[in-house]
């Protein structure tokens, strides 16, 4: 009677999930297409992302170049450090 039990289980596939039938079986054909997509689709949304903010980073920089040219010593030295800033962080946004 228990080998028919673990027969049933077997045969009709109740024990997939217990021996984890995901690992072994080969990924389906139409999955590779949508995670090619999805990665397609992340990719141009993070780029619209970086360009929006080097856009948003522009102000600011050229708001801080005005200021380095600032007679008073320590405001042109705080607008460098900004600068500075700034442009790292449009590097990193280029890089990526």
């Amino acid at each position: 009677m228990m080998v028919l039990a673990v027969f049933a289980v077997v045969i009709l596939g109740f024990g997939a999930g217990w021996y984890g039938r995901a690992r072994w079986l080969p990924p389906k054909d139409d999955a590779v297409p949508a995670a090619t997509d999805d990665l397609a689709a992340r990719d141009k949304a993070l780029s619209v992302l970086r360009h929006d903010v080097r856009g948003m980073l522009s102000p600011a920089l050229l708001t801080a170049d005005r200021l380095s040219t600032n007679p008073d010593p320590a405001v042109a030295q705080a607008a460098e450090a900004v600068i500075r800033s700034i442009e790292r962080a449009a590097e990193r946004l280029k890089a990526g």
